[in-house]
């Protein structure tokens, strides 16, 4: 049996009201029930009634969708959205899909969380508390998310866009992969990955910005943080000159190879290298660097 659509109505301003609603053909319709699709596809709507009322509702997908630019919720008040029902094809992965035109929405993950949240719009989101089952996929547009959202063990991918991660001590920290747009990372990561675009690293409320961190392309603007097993300097380009905290590599393997790297050390900050040791050496620009170097500097 085929699950149940449901269509956001272009002028509603309430959630839990079912005129909000319609079928796809402009009859009448219901809110959203559990299993349910959802799809909100036109209006620009101020929405601030009713974000509650799909708290306790386990939908197979939810999407804001290219035509629709709502404005939902506020600072403080947030749209509780659960979408963690099995589906089939498309919607197997439980995602919550922001590809807004423009606008914002709060959203906050209710009881059995969100499996996939996806970032592909125009329109900024931000995601402030609950448990993401799965991992998050940002391709474009604007996302924060909030110092209350668990991401324990789970996947953060980035193509594009501009994210901003706030601090959070989660169990297991999760996997980051970076390939493209403007990150602005406080959270800690297990894994770091960054094979393009423009990393802030900027973890002050913890020792380890990450266990491994990887440079294949891109910038790393390293601004606090340390590294607690690996640095592999592989490609790309690498600053310490906004450090704000001294970052402490003593106990990390350094694999210097070709990371273009600005500076050993930053003005009024301090990064403490590992003993040669624990370098490796491969042909490149952070190799030579670190070759031109006594041990006495590296150290």
């Amino acid at each position: 049996m085929a699950a149940t659509v449901r269509y956001w109505k272009a002028g509603s301003t309430d959630i839990n009201q079912a005129a909000s609603w319609h079928d796809g053909t402009g009859g009448s319709s219901a809110v959203p029930l559990v299993s349910n699709i959802v799809y909100w596809t036109e209006g620009s709507d101020t929405v601030t009634s009713g974000l509650t009322a799909l708290s306790g509702v386990a939908l197979q997908y939810f999407a804001i969708n290219q035509g629709a630019s709502p404005r939902i919720g506020g600072n403080g008040s947030s749209l509780l959205l659960s979408v963690n029902t099995n589906g089939a094809g498309q919607y197997a992965d439980h995602l919550f899909v922001y590809a807004a035109s423009g606008g914002y929405a709060y959203v906050k993950a209710a009881d059995g969380g969100i499996g996939v949240v996806r970032v592909e719009g125009a329109g900024h989101l931000y995601l402030t508390g609950g448990t993401i089952n799965t991992g998050i996929q940002v391709i474009k547009g604007e996302l924060d998310v909030g110092d209350s959202v668990d991401l324990s063990n789970k996947t953060v991918e980035i193509w594009g866009g501009n994210t901003v991660i706030a601090h959070k001590a989660d169990a297991t920290d999760p996997t980051i992969t970076v390939w493209g747009g403007t990150v602005l990372l406080r959270r800690p990561s297990g894994t770091l990955t960054v094979n393009g675009g423009h990393v802030i690293l900027q973890v002050e409320k913890e020792t380890n910005a990450a266990a491994t961190l990887t440079i294949n392309g891109g910038m790393v603007d390293w601004r606090a943080g340390s590294i607690g097993t690996a640095l592999n300097l592989n490609g790309g380009k690498l600053t310490f000159k906004n450090a704000i905290r001294p970052i402490n590599l003593a106990s990390a393997t350094v694999t210097a190879a070709d990371t273009e790297i600005d500076g050993m050390t930053a003005p009024g900050a301090k990064v403490t290298w590992p003993d040669v040791a624990n370098i490796v050496y491969r042909a490149g620009k952070a190799a030579a660097v670190f070759a031109r170097s006594a041990a006495a500097d590296v150290a």
